[in-house]
């Protein structure tokens, strides 16, 4: 993976966190609306909201790590310490 895959495998985490915390408490997604497992009830828009909440964000937790130097760049930096001391 590169720095340039980076942020869309991050939204995509942040996505499928939301996703497994819906699938958790039983709501699955039926026409573009959330409805129960248990009872087959559309689920209001605030609890959808409110577990999704936990994970909004998460995707943010890699922002660091976007602008970091390609490592190939480091590679003339690196092969001065493997070349033997005198």
């Amino acid at each position: 993976m590169s720095y340039d895959d980076l942020w869309q495998h991050a939204v995509r985490i942040e996505e499928l966190a939301m996703e497994m915390a819906l699938d958790e408490k039983g709501f699955v997604l039926v026409d573009g609306q959330y409805v129960s497992m248990r009872d087959g009830n559309p689920v209001p828009a605030e609890i959808i909201a409110f577990v999704r909440s936990d994970f909004e964000g998460l995707a943010e937790m890699f922002a660091p790590f976007l602008n970091l130097p390609d490592p190939a760049a480091l590679t003339p930096c690196m092969s001065n310490f493997e070349k033997p001391r005198s």
